[in-house]
C-alpha cells in the first residue's frame, strides 16, 4: 500500500501571531523553521512547520490573515524542516549578504515561483508533492507535475544558498510590479463601478484599505463581474499612475493610497484628465515624493483620511 502524504502548514507568526495559541491549544506537531536558540522577539515573528490535523486545518480555515501554506509531502517533518530551512536566506544582486526570503506567503508565492525554470522549481520543492493556499476565498494547489516530469524524485540538494541572478531577480520585481498595479486597478475598477452605478454600500476609505492589503481577484471573478470596456480602462489608470509615480520619485504605499484616495474623490477616471498644475505640483523637485502627494491632498481635499483598518 502507497504510502499517503502528510500535509503541514508553514505558518508566518509576523501575519499570524494568534499561532501562539493554538499550538498551546491543540499541541499538534510543531517546531520553528529558525534554528535555535531563538532571541523571544524573533520567535514571535519567525515561520513554524506544524503538521495539519484536522483541527489545526479548521482553525486556520476561520483565519483572516495572510497566514502562509499548505504543503504535503512524505518526508518526515524533521526532514522537511531541514529542506525548508535552506530557503530562509538566499543571495540577490547588490547585496553582500543574504537576506531573508518569505517564500511562505501566500500573496506571492504562485507568482515568484511562476519565474523559476522547471530544474530550479524542482529543487527548490524537493520533497513537496503538493503546495497549497487558501487565502481570503480564494483556493489553488498544484502538484506541478508537468514542471517535475522530467527529474528524479530524489534529488541531491545543493548546500550553498539559493542565488538570484540579475535576470531572475528582474523577473521577480517584475512580479512585485505587475502585481501592485494590479490591485490598484482593481481599486479603480470597483470604486468606478459602484460610483457609476451608485451603491449605496460602497465606502471609499474602507475600500482603499482592503485593495492595498488583498489582492484582486482572478481573472474569471473579475471577468463575471466586470466588463472588458471597465477592466481596460482601469489597467490603463494605474498603469499610467504607477510610470508617473515611479519617474517622480513617489514609491511609498501611503502616497499611492492618498493619490488614489484624491482621483476617485474628484471622480478622475483617465490619467489624462488629472489637471496639469496636480502633475506640475506632483513632479516638482522640491521636497520628497511623499511630501508632495501629502502637500497636494492637503490642497484640494476637504479632510485628509487617516487609512486606519
Amino acid at each position: 500500500m502507497a504510502k499517503l502524504d502528510t500535509c503541514y502548514a508553514i505558518i508566518d507568526a509576523a501575519s499570524e501571531p494568534d499561532i501562539f495559541t493554538m499550538l498551546e491549544e491543540l499541541d499538534p506537531p510543531a517546531s520553528c523553521l529558525y534554528s535555535e536558540p531563538i532571541q523571544p522577539e524573533i520567535a514571535e515573528l519567525a515561520p513554524y512547520l506544524v503538521e495539519a490535523t484536522p483541527e489545526v486545518r479548521k482553525w486556520l480555515s476561520q483565519r483572516d490573515t495572510p497566514w502562509g501554506i499548505y504543503v504535503y509531502t512524505q518526508a518526515t517533518m524533521r526532514e522537511l524542516r531541514q529542506h525548508l530551512r535552506k530557503y530562509l536566506m538566499v543571495m540577490i544582486p547588490g547585496q553582500d549578504k543574504p537576506v531573508f526570503w518569505r517564500y511562505y506567503d501566500p500573496r506571492n508565492v504562485w507568482d515568484v515561483l511562476s519565474t523559476f525554470d522547471n530544474w530550479r522549481l524542482h529543487t527548490f520543492l524537493g520533497p513537496i508533492k503538493k503546495l497549497e493556499t487558501q487565502l481570503w476565498g480564494e483556493h489553488e494547489e498544484s502538484d506541478f507535475e508537468l514542471e517535475r516530469r522530467r527529474y528524479p524524485e530524489s534529488v541531491k540538494q545543493s548546500g550553498k544558498l539559493m542565488k538570484f541572478t540579475a535576470s531572475q531577480y528582474a523577473d521577480i520585481e517584475g512580479v512585485f510590479e505587475r502585481q501592485f498595479i494590479r490591485r490598484i486597478s482593481y481599486f479603480f475598477l470597483n470604486a468606478r463601478v459602484s460610483i457609476i452605478d451608485e451603491d449605496e454600500s460602497f465606502c471609499l476609505d474602507e475600500w482603499i484599505v482592503k485593495a492595498f492589503e488583498r489582492p484582486p481577484l482572478n481573472s474569471v471573478k473579475l471577468d463575471q463581474y466586470y466588463s472588458d470596456q471597465s477592466q481596460v480602462i482601469s489597467w490603463e489608470m494605474a498603469y499610467a499612475l504607477v510610470n508617473f509615480c515611479q519617474a517622480n520619485g513617489i514609491h511609498d504605499k501611503h502616497s499611492y493610497m492618498l493619490l488614489c484616495y484624491i482621483l476617485i474623490t474628484y471622480r478622475i477616471y483617465r490619467f489624462e484628465d488629472v489637471p496639469e498644475d496636480w502633475k506640475s505640483s506632483l513632479a516638482s523637485e522640491v521636497g520628497s515624493g511623499d511630501y508632495r502627494v501629502s502637500k497636494l491632498a492637503s490642497d484640494v481635499l476637504f479632510e485628509i483620511p487617516s487609512f486606519s483598518n
